[in-house]
């Protein structure tokens, strides 16, 4: 069956269901089914889906005639570098990831400043027993090593601060990447027919050119003139 008998074939079918509905509807209103002599059927939505981005149409799924669901992918423009730079972005996100997650230098600066500061505490205490047990030399590394392990805890918390900012930024990354990606398809935004295919695969594409169109069906207009009495 050619795509023009199917069209045909179909918009027969919606007609003869809307005017079986008018009459269906108008006998719970009137004594006698509505009779009207003639009507105007038009469609009420129909849309022009054009390309976002440049490029050749690597994938065109559907022909003429076909009916088609909300959110289905229709067509697509050649994507390689977008689909790897959106790999790249998930990997670097799982990398950045496991770094905002690693505390272990904060740990370990804690740690060592523990000891830094036990060590310097025993130093005190010695020299408060025992006079010169201690030289001020030992005393003034003890508390330089005491200090500085308080300034690798900041030190550390503050790495530990920029790699949760920098997996924000991944993440940013990604979301990106993948409108990147999402840019480069055609997508059906209700359901409805194919009624024209203006462009083929391999065809080159500028923003804005239309690929495709599509009619919605399932809500049609209907013009007609009736009787005041009516």
């Amino acid at each position: 069956m050619s795509l023009n008998v199917r069209k045909t074939a179909l918009m027969k079918l919606y007609i003869s269901t809307l005017f079986i509905a008018i009459a269906a509807t108008s006998s719970l209103f009137a004594a006698e089914p509505l009779k009207v002599d003639g009507a105007l059927l038009t469609v009420i939505e129909q849309v022009e889906l054009p390309a976002k981005e440049a490029g050749a149409i690597s994938e065109l799924l559907v022909r003429e005639g076909d009916a088609v669901k909300a959110q289905q992918l229709l067509a697509k423009v050649e994507d390689d570098a977008a689909v790897a730079a959106l790999a790249k972005a998930r990997f670097e996100l799982e990398i950045a990831t496991a770094k905002a997650k690693n505390d272990v230098s904060v740990r370990y600066s804690k740690k060592a400043a523990e000891v830094a500061h036990a060590d310097y505490q025993r130093a005190k205490d010695s020299l408060e027993q025992f006079k010169k047990s201690v030289s001020a030399t030992e005393m003034d590394q003890l508390r330089l090593t005491a200090e500085r392990s308080e300034l690798e805890i900041e030190q550390a918390q503050e790495e530990l601060a920029i790699a949760r900012l920098t997996e924000k930024l991944h993440r940013a990354e990604l979301n990106s990447a993948e409108i990147d990606v999402r840019r480069r398809q055609t997508v059906a935004p209700f359901d409805g027919m194919v009624v024209q295919v203006k462009k083929q695969r391999g065809e080159w594409v500028n923003p804005g050119d239309t690929i495709l169109r599509i009619m919605r069906l399932d809500r049609l207009r209907v013009e007609t003139f009736l009787p005041a009495r009516e």
